[in-house]
């Protein structure tokens, strides 16, 4: 019995193992294309960009896995269809930090002043006025990010104003409820009204 036991647990883990070796592949694909596409087309919003790429490749894993199911020659123990999944769910994390983290982190931005600066160091004040003129002004921080809520469906945009819809007062609800949640710092996105 307890042999039987140990060879289902072996079998269990070198299934797993082809899973996540799988995953790791597929992963390594939509990375290589994100890649390239971000060197060759690089759209204004890196994060949507990391999602049409993520799809793009699920996809089309999914469909050469079907065609394989369709003529017999896919696998019968289902490990392709969980790992394009489990791949999928790697990309989706990958895509919501690392690509949208660089691309929009003050962190990041002041580390850079801080390199530029080398042994002289930078101020608080200089920091504040660099973060004012470059990454707000002159790279046009909240037109940018406008653009990308109304693109999102959470702001309509009439001429100059723009106002929270339906789905943007969701978005904003649940910011409100996880910053409570995590007792975050609750002056940062408070309600006005």
């Amino acid at each position: 019995m307890s042999e039987h036991r140990s060879g289902t647990i072996g079998a269990q883990i070198k299934a797993t193992s082809r899973v996540v070796g799988l995953a790791l592949v597929f992963f390594a694909i939509f990375l290589a294309v994100f890649v390239i596409d971000r060197q060759l087309f690089a759209r204004e919003i890196i994060f949507y960009n990391a999602l049409v790429c993520l799809f793009l490749v699920t996809a089309v894993l999914a469909a050469i896995w079907a065609a394989a199911a369709l003529s017999g020659r896919s696998d019968r123990r289902g490990h392709v269809p969980i790992a394009i999944v489990l791949a999928l769910f790697i990309g989706y994390s990958f895509a919501i930090t690392v690509p949208a983290l660089i691309d929009r982190s003050i962190s990041f931005f002041m580390l850079a002043k801080a390199a530029e600066a080398g042994e002289n160091g930078v101020t608080v004040r200089s920091l504040e006025q660099d973060f004012y003129d470059e990454f707000l002004l002159a790279n046009g921080a909240i037109p940018r990010r406008l653009e990308e809520q109304v693109v999102s469906g959470n702001l309509a945009r009439d001429g100059d104003t723009y106002r929270l819809i339906p789905r943007g007062r969701s978005v904003y609800d649940l910011h409100q409820a996880l910053l409570s949640i995590f007792r975050a710092d609750l002056a940062y996105g408070t309600d006005p009204g």
